[in-house]
């Protein structure tokens, strides 16, 4: 189906895609190999940006292309960057001329390959500037993995080290109950896979993406901004008929505290803000919306609205009253729908 029958992504044409990048050739080092191509997606996080240049430079595989997009447009990201150049990647800085958030950041970034020249990547990666990888094989391993996978079954559209599944009725998030076996499987289904700091305690989660399947159903939906937008990628890669697995193995494997997992993303740690508040409540109706059941929007609008008045009353203040108005605002906004960039996280 359509990423959304409520109103169609907003696209990039070739020209504004051009016009923002720069690409560093690589100078020497290893070559990267053909079969992945990263995304690295940073914000103002110059430290952050440094270390995961440093850890994947230490991987025993590169991808052969990194892109990387600036929703900051930091004048020395470029700089921090030389290190993958210089390890023999190609690197493709993209700085847009406004803060695409997360979500555009991956439409932008997924268009821009898209119409790029040369040989498609067999598999995509997206990266975190805020995580490092916990090993010097995550990424061969992973690939590995992925490459098996698609041998035993070529409806394989995503593989990954963390993933949940979405309770179309009542839009829950929740682990798979296979991960929590003494000796989980080598394959768990799910409905997507982890791509952000829900995963921080076991580094980067690595997820796959077969570059064949996103020509096919299209790039992530850019006017998600924030929030939710592995969770719909993951469901439409699913309403097209790919399957998505997560490594059961390197899942339980890698965890280093061994009574918890990392948690879903609606674990309300993940909403310490308002703004992520009002992202994740807005995002979870539309997405109610296109792949849940008729009641399941009117669901999440009641029980998110009436959980965050019950904070409200429990814990009056300034704050929570804050927590309460965007909330609202959000449920409010999946309904009309307003999407996009909507309220501001700095």
């Amino acid at each position: 189906m359509s990423p959304s029958p409520i109103r169609p992504p907003r696209g990039f044409t070739p020209s504004q895609v051009e016009a923002a990048v720069r690409v560093l050739p690589p100078r020497g080092g290893r070559a990267g190999t053909g079969e992945v191509l990263a995304l690295v997606i940073t914000y103002r996080r110059p430290a952050g940006l440094r270390d995961l240049v440093a850890s994947l430079r230490r991987q025993s595989v590169l991808p052969r292309r990194v892109i990387v997009v600036d929703n900051g447009a930091d004048p020395g990201t470029a700089e921090r960057l030389e290190g993958l150049s210089e390890a023999g990647c190609e690197v493709v800085l993209i700085v847009p001329d406004e803060n695409l958030g997360p979500a555009g950041a991956t439409q932008l970034a997924m268009t821009w390959q898209v119409q790029a020249d040369g040989s498609d990547p067999t598999w995509w990666t997206v990266l975190n500037d805020d995580l490092t990888f916990n090993t010097e094989g995550t990424l061969e391993e992973m690939l590995d993995f992925a490459a098996q996978a698609l041998e035993w079954d070529p409806s394989v559209g995503a593989v990954g080290r963390i993933g949940h599944r979405f309770d179309r009725r009542w839009a829950r998030l929740r682990r798979p109950p296979e991960i929590d076996q003494p000796e989980p499987p080598a394959e768990v289904e799910v409905d997507y896979l982890t791509t952000g700091a829900a995963s921080a305690r076991v580094g980067q989660p690595v997820p796959l993406f077969r570059f064949d399947a996103i020509r096919r159903v299209g790039p992530f939906w850019g006017e998600l901004f924030i929030g939710m937008t592995e969770v719909e990628y993951g469901l439409r890669l699913r309403e097209h008929g790919y399957r998505l697995l997560a490594n059961g193995g390197l899942w339980f494997q890698r965890r280093p505290d061994p009574e918890g997992l990392p948690p879903p993303l609606t674990d309300g740690r993940a909403e310490r803000t308002p703004q992520r508040r009002y992202y994740s409540a807005r995002n979870l109706v539309v997405l109610s919306r296109v792949y849940g059941r008729w009641w399941t929007p009117f669901w999440v609008t009641v029980s998110r609205g009436g959980a965050a008045f019950l904070r409200c009353l429990r814990r009056p203040g300034r704050e929570t009253g804050r927590h309460l108005a965007a909330t609202a605002r959000g449920l409010l906004d999946g309904w009309r729908p307003r999407l996009g960039r909507v309220m501001s996280l700095g």
